[in-house]
């Protein structure tokens, strides 16, 4: 919703403010658009024909009322008659609300506006409601965080008492600019905002009595109606055409690899049957080499770390190590059943207890020292011990 306020002069208008309200849900946001001077030098991107058009006009033409009591009607035929009796509602904006125990009214001949809403129409917007006064203010005061008694908008003083408005008054002192949230607002804004509040919050507007803003709400409820059966339909319509795009790419894709599949199915069979053999010949050697099972490598593995003295600092284990007697050098056979161990002692005859300690374990076929090598008579002496392993531990 677009909310503008018109204040109007002896020379036209004067001021113009722009606002814009939106709900989700329970949530109620606006954003101020801006101040100009005429009609003329409002952003062309301000207007659109799927946003609402809501003004308030204040300032010259406007009649305005305080009545002490919150029990009045707000019909605009009785707020009206208590201004001027007998009178036509159709010749007069009316606009009336409550604050407290007051009912605020304000009144506005419609004939003194209507060129300027006709400007305003002729961007191509519809117009559902027509506001005058500043008193509806008091719908927007208390979202104000520590709201003052006193309010300045530049040209009027707004007074509150224990949250009701008790008068409204000119003024020339300096508009207040008051903190929302994250937001310095200038208080000129603020009835702007109360009007914004309210319309969104009725369905009937003021201003809706009279026959050509009446007319402007029924097209904007018929245009909101169609477009939005429009864009549904666009996107039903878009909808099914992808579908069917990504049904048809689908089938499509599918069929042309059911063709390869067709083709090629006697070279994969082929292919099966070479990478099967390769498979076995694989596994065979695997299994052949103890590394399928993994179980037996670890437990070899605890089992010498368990019997090794503390003095001997194991370096290297390698279990099923890599033959090098191979004929060819590119071929890989482990020598299943053998267990490497490198590492220091610092005492030959420790190393020949453990290496007889080892023998003597129900998983171990045989046990020696292959390598012996000391630097220095006080030195660690390197070795390495080769553990053959029975076929089942």
């Amino acid at each position: 919703m677009l909310c503008m306020e018109l204040h109007l002069s002896d020379e036209g208008i004067h001021d113009i403010r722009i606002i814009s309200m939106n709900r989700k849900g329970n949530v109620t946001g606006f954003d101020i658009i801006g101040h100009y001077c005429s009609i003329d030098e409002i952003p062309v991107k301000t207007w659109s024909k799927s946003v609402p058009v809501v003004i308030l006009i204040s300032g010259k033409g406007v009649i305005t009322r305080r009545f002490t009591s919150s029990m009045l009607s707000l019909e605009d035929r009785d707020i009206l008659h208590a201004f001027f009796p007998n009178t036509d509602t159709n010749e007069f904006v009316v606009s009336a609300n409550y604050s407290g125990n007051s009912t605020w009214a304000s009144v506005l001949r419609f004939s003194s506006i209507n060129e300027t809403l006709e400007t305003v129409r002729s961007k191509g917007v519809f117009i559902t409601g027509v506001y005058c006064g500043n008193h509806f203010v008091s719908q927007f005061y208390p979202f104000i965080p520590e709201a003052p008694d006193l309010l300045n908008t530049g040209r009027i003083q707004l007074v509150f008492n224990d949250k009701e408005l008790v008068d409204i008054r000119s003024s020339e002192e300096l508009a207040d600019t008051i903190r929302i949230g994250t937001e310095s607002i200038h208080a000129a804004f603020f009835p702007l905002l109360g009007c914004g509040f309210h319309a969104l919050e009725n369905k009937s507007l003021p201003g809706n009595h009279i026959s050509s803003i009446h007319q402007d709400s029924t097209d904007f409820h018929w245009y909101s109606k169609y477009s939005s059966l429009l864009r549904l339909s666009l996107i039903s319509i878009f909808t099914i055409l992808l579908g069917n795009f990504f049904i048809f790419s689908n089938l499509n894709e599918e069929a042309g690899k059911l063709q390869t599949t067709v083709e090629s199915n006697q070279n994969m069979l082929a292919e099966y049957d070479t990478l099967l053999s390769d498979f076995n010949k694989k596994r065979d050697f695997l299994e052949q080499a103890g590394l399928l099972d993994e179980a037996n490598i670890a437990w070899y593995a605890d089992q010498i770390a368990s019997t090794t003295p503390i003095l001997i600092s194991l370096t290297g284990l390698n279990i099923n190590p890599v033959s090098k007697s191979s004929e060819q050098e590119d071929d890989i056979v482990p020598e299943s059943g053998l267990i490497e161990i490198c590492g220091l002692t610092p005492d030959p005859v420790l190393l020949h207890t453990w290496v007889d300690t080892l023998s003597r374990k129900s998983w171990v076929g045989n046990a020696r020292v292959m390598n012996y090598s000391q630097e220095s008579r006080n030195g660690q002496a390197t070795f390495t011990v080769s553990v053959r392993t029975k076929s089942e531990k």
